[in-house]
């Protein structure tokens, strides 16, 4: 009983996770593995549970997806069977998937299943002039492309309309997590050189 009113003094504190010596998570699981069947471990297991999630709630309305993951990781580990906990997960599943989509990678090496070559504007194959142009672009769940933007060009506005129309006919094989197509922002360089106008 001191031990388990110390693990209580610990959470009261807020001391849940941390300090790693000394922490309500550490010394209740400790505590736990001594005394499966008390009722009293057992209720303190549900309390810390709850506590976690709620830590983890906050967490997740802050956009701390890791801090998140941590406490919802550590509150399963004390109470697998909670609604609350289960639909946090939900929740931090959704959340990181959100992150993911918005993240923009690199869209050089992704399958296209059409690409249309962009006009080399006349004014600069005449004067000799060459470039590229920088575009970031939504890859939609059918492979489409959308919510184009120049992101950077050399020579500043010359090729950026070639570029934004050839790559709105572009498509993708759709970004598929978790079994399923997802919207992805991506990144592509779209070089104009003479020789391969």
């Amino acid at each position: 009983l001191e031990q388990l009113a110390l693990a209580i003094r610990l959470r009261e504190r807020g001391m849940l996770l941390e300090p790693a010596d000394n922490n309500a998570f550490d010394r209740l699981t400790a505590l736990q593995a001594q005394h499966p069947d008390m009722p009293e471990v057992r209720e303190e297991q549900r309390r810390l549970a709850s506590t976690l999630a709620d830590h983890a709630r906050t967490a997740l309305a802050a956009s701390n997806i890791d801090s998140a993951g941590q406490y919802l990781e550590k509150a399963s580990q004390l109470d697998a069977e909670s609604a609350t906990i289960r639909s946090l997960r939900a929740q931090l599943q959704a959340a990181q998937a959100r992150i993911e989509s918005e993240r923009v990678i690199p869209a050089g090496n992704l399958r296209r299943t059409r690409e249309v070559r962009a006009e080399y504007p006349y004014d600069a194959q005449v004067r000799g002039i060459e470039g590229w142009v920088d575009i970031e672009f939504t890859i939609a769940t059918d492979g489409t492309t959308r919510d184009l933007i120049v992101r950077d060009s050399q020579p500043k506005n010359l090729f950026d309309r070639s570029a934004l129309e050839a790559l709105r006919r572009w498509r993708f094989e759709p970004i598929v997590r978790n079994g399923q197509p997802v919207e992805q922002r991506a990144m592509l360089r779209m070089k104009y050189t003479l020789d391969n106008r």
